[in-house]
Parts: C-alpha cells; sequence; structure tokens
C-alpha cells in the first residue's frame, strides 16, 4: 500500500477580507491563462488568452453536477452561482481547446 498522498485538493484555503469587508479574489490555481477561484457561493473564472472554456464541476466521488460551455466578454471574467448544489465536496475544472486546466476544491 502506499501512504497518504498530500496534493492541492486536501490543502484549505480562505479568502482573506480588505479593509471594507469585501473578500479579494485570490486565484487558487492557473494555468496558460485560465484562473479559477470559489467565493462564497459563486465560482470566478478567469481567461486571459481564450474567449471560452469549458467549465466542469464534479463530486469528491467524480459524479459530473455541472458541465457547460462558458462565455467570456471583454473584461475576461465570469461569475458563475453554486447556490443550486447541494452541501457537499466539489472540484471546479475549467479547460480551453489549447489543452489548459485548472482546477480547484470547494465546499458548499
Amino acid at each position: 500500500e502506499r501512504a497518504n498522498r498530500i496534493n492541492s485538493y486536501t490543502t484549505p484555503w480562505e479568502a482573506p477580507k480588505d479593509a471594507d469587508g469585501i473578500e479579494n479574489v485570490i486565484e487558487k490555481e492557473r494555468s496558460g491563462g485560465l484562473s479559477i477561484a470559489c467565493v462564497g457561493d459563486e465560482l470566478l473564472l478567469k481567461s486571459e488568452e481564450t474567449s471560452h472554456a469549458v467549465l466542469c464541476i464534479y463530486t469528491m466521488m467524480g459524479h459530473v453536477v455541472f458541465l457547460d460551455n462558458e462565455e467570456f466578454g471583454p473584461s475576461g471574467h465570469k461569475r458563475i452561482s453554486i447556490s443550486h448544489l447541494p452541501k457537499g465536496v466539489y472540484v471546479a475544472r475549467l479547460s480551453d481547446e489549447e489543452g489548459n486546466k485548472c482546477a480547484t476544491k470547494f465546499t458548499r
């Protein structure tokens, strides 16, 4: 048997608050111009190099609970509500046509 491995999905992460009490966005993971972070009941997506990417949200058992093509406007930012998901632990993965991928684990 192999020993348990620590990876980015097991690392706790909390968004800090600024002086106004508004949560700052800190990118959890970044790859090829794509980034994704979870703040409150939203996923914050960013694409610097492409106008669209695929967002997939999985349960920790690997079941797909959300799959959609996301279009990015001129700002390259997009907000996705996750308030419809039942309470639990999820992995969100963003990928583009060039094979760039980024992911983050979040709890709801």
